[in-house]
């Protein structure tokens, strides 16, 4: 098969000029998102230690009966010098260039509060990371969906479905409150990283949860986490081993 290009009918593409289209491509609708590799996390120089960090990967086991929790704490997290520590954090590898749509979370303790963060490389602290939202957990199961210009614009309400098909009576309705704490990057004028079709939605290859609420006086606790987005070459994944595109030209 010959593919031209260029203005002349008989100018070949490269290889490379291909792939890179190809790989500049993302649909306009989010799918699952592979996540890996879901580990503890704390600013460098940040109070206490990691909170069960063998359990962490649970998150990410697919089985809603496994869960990671926090530890128990006397005082409630934050920067007082009562804190034992300022928050508690999760960290997980996503795709390059990941644009985040929604985070569906189960196994949630009501009364936990959190921030989702996205960040490119694994961040030393929360200035290497861009606020996506503040969740106030109200039900065990929750879908958030990220609006990527809800930082901007005043407080909205939406009813958000249940992570569990088996349990649709879980939906919940999340009220979102605009983040004056969100890093430059969340100004859809100065964000590099703008998608066009959604602007201010940034993008990066780590999701972090960062816990800032604790549902005292019980612990915090994830069973499971999936995020739905989108990355470069996502398409790709749905071509055939081995298929490859000719770039000769006709002789």
């Amino acid at each position: 098969m010959s593919i031209l290009g260029g203005n002349r009918n008989d100018s070949p593409l490269s290889t490379n000029s291909l792939r890179q289209g190809a790989e500049s491509i993302v649909d306009g609708d989010p799918a699952p998102v592979a996540l890996s590799n879901a580990r503890a996390w704390m600013p460098v120089n940040g109070k206490g230690t990691e909170d069960n960090p063998s359990m962490v990967p649970l998150v990410l086991d697919g089985n809603p009966a496994t869960r990671w929790e926090s530890d128990v704490y006397v005082n409630q997290l934050g920067p007082g010098p009562n804190s034992l520590k300022e928050g508690v954090g999760i960290l997980i590898d996503l795709p390059q260039d990941t644009r985040i749509h929604s985070v569906a979370l189960q196994g949630l303790t009501p009364g936990t509060t959190m921030q989702l963060r996205t960040s490119t490389g694994d961040p030393t602290t929360l200035n290497d990371t861009t606020l996506l939202d503040t969740v106030s957990v109200t039900a065990p199961d929750m879908t958030v969906e990220l609006d990527p210009t809800r930082r901007d614009t005043p407080s909205t309400t939406q009813q958000v479905p249940s992570a569990n098909p088996a349990s649709p009576s879980d939906a919940v309705t999340v009220t979102v409150e605009p983040q004056p704490g969100a890093s430059a990057s969340a100004d859809p004028g100065s964000n590099p990283n703008n998608d066009p079709k959604g602007p201010g939605r940034p993008k990066g290859n780590r999701l972090l949860l960062w816990i800032t609420g604790l549902p005292m006086p019980n612990a915090a606790s994830i069973s499971d986490i999936s995020v739905q987005g989108t990355w470069p070459g996502m398409n790709a994944e749905d071509q055939p081993e081995g298929s490859e595109l000719s770039t000769t030209s006709s002789p």
